[in-house]
């Protein structure tokens, strides 16, 4: 998602489940190329974040493939996934995103060029049911699904709403037109030798386990679905309104529990990870690490507790007083921008201090001082985040489940993005 699903979340989500496979942004090819001198700013990631796949969005496939080999030769991506069910107004207006569902010959060559290029990297898509006017018939789909196919790629990550492509905005596309599961599950029948990822208003691991064809029933699991159960869910907006329901992640789906190699163990813990992290990419000049960017990931990082609005208005709060003070600090500290005004900047700052004491005098400071003045309750913090999110089941079931090859446990494993 773009503007959301950053480096920053990423590393933030990784303290709390670190085997479900995490989505970038969408990354325009165009701008890889252009930029190849320094992908830095489009590119750039903790080596914590793995597993990880890297979006892409264009239209051409010569720049797509060439972008391909820029993102395998920059880092270790699980995957590349052409975006090919965008419905914003830039992508229908430039002819990628979902209007490539438009053109079934033009994706094949898209894949078979990024295929091509992108070395030990799988190629995956993600796209809609269907585009409306245009193309939204079943036989027009598995058409689409054949030329990915043809391309080379084995994996399509399907959201199961058609987009409509004049009408709605993006996200009226996101809820408007109906969902339709089974046509996903269709899909898995029609293209046995394919994976596919469902993805689309899901929002609890049991929707999740009902589309991938089991259901927790005390220590077991029964099917509940068709013969056709997906090979993975995707969850987008829900995983980053509540980040704490991926707390049970690991346990539930891949067979390993928070408390592994060195997880953090409660929210608090979590919290302080993403605050060293925090401080450490300030201290760097990491690019995008201002503190508005930077705090993103928090803003929902007291959902489910009852002083979450109160921490909310305590934190805009806060950035609204002293983000700018606390990005000029930044500034002399990093060396950002011209040198006039790093000299402006501490001249500012210096006559500041006066007017700031007991103010926030760093960026962890002020995410503490939110949690303080929201009345954020210390139980909540504290938590522990295995306590009946499926652990205990996990381990009751001994070393045979530790035993199980990742690949297997991602072949019915669960997304987020």
């Amino acid at each position: 998602m773009i503007q959301w699903t950053d480096r920053h979340w990423r590393y933030f989500i990784r303290g709390i489940t670190n085997k479900t496979l995490l989505f970038t942004e969408m990354t325009m090819a165009d701008a890889l190329v252009h930029n190849a001198e320094d992908l830095e700013p489009f590119l750039g990631h903790d080596g914590e974040e793995y597993p990880l796949a890297l979006q892409l969005g264009g239209s051409d496939p010569r720049t797509l493939g060439e972008a391909a080999a820029l993102a395998t030769a920059y880092g270790r991506y699980d995957s590349l996934n052409l975006n090919s069910g965008c419905p914003s107004g830039k992508a229908k207006k430039v002819g990628f995103g979902a209007e490539l569902m438009l053109d079934p010959p033009l994706v094949r060559q898209i894949v078979h060029e990024m295929v091509r290029r992108c070395g030990d990297s799988a190629v995956t898509v993600k796209c809609r049911l269907g585009v409306d006017p245009g193309r939204t018939a079943w036989d027009e789909l598995l058409e689409y699904v054949h030329a990915v196919r043809d391309g080379g790629a084995r994996h399509v990550v399907v959201h199961a709403r058609t987009c409509m492509l004049h009408g709605l905005s993006p996200a009226q596309n996101r809820s408007v037109p109906p969902l339709r599961y089974d046509a996903v599950h269709d899909l898995v029948a029609a293209f046995p030798d394919m994976t596919f990822t469902l993805n689309g208003g899901v929002k609890t691991f049991e929707e999740a386990r009902h589309h991938l064809g089991h259901r927790r029933h005390g220590e077991d699991e029964v099917p509940v679905t068709s013969a056709h159960p997906v090979h993975g869910v995707m969850i987008g907006r829900e995983a980053y309104r509540n980040p704490w329901m991926f707390a049970g992640a690991d346990a539930e789906f891949f067979r390993k529990g928070p408390q592994a190699e060195g997880m953090p163990r409660t929210r608090r813990e979590v919290l302080e990870r993403y605050l060293v992290y925090a401080e450490d990419c300030r201290a760097k000049g990491v690019f995008g690490s201002n503190v508005c960017s930077i705090v993103k990931p928090l803003h929902n990082a007291c959902c489910g507790s009852p002083a979450e609005r109160a921490y909310k208005h305590a934190l805009d709060a806060l950035l609204k007083r002293h983000a700018q003070r606390l990005d000029r600090a930044w500034a002399v500290q990093c060396g950002k921008g011209p040198r006039h005004h790093q000299r402006a900047a501490a001249a500012e700052l210096g006559a500041e201090l006066g007017d700031t004491l007991g103010a926030p005098t760093s960026f962890t400071d002020l995410v503490w001082a939110a949690i303080d003045g929201g009345g954020v309750d210390a139980a909540f913090l504290d938590e522990d985040l295995r306590v009946g999110r499926g652990v205990a089941v996990a381990a009751a079931r001994g070393n045979e489940e530790e035993e199980m090859e990742e690949s297997t446990c991602r072949n019915r494993g669960i997304w987020s993005f």
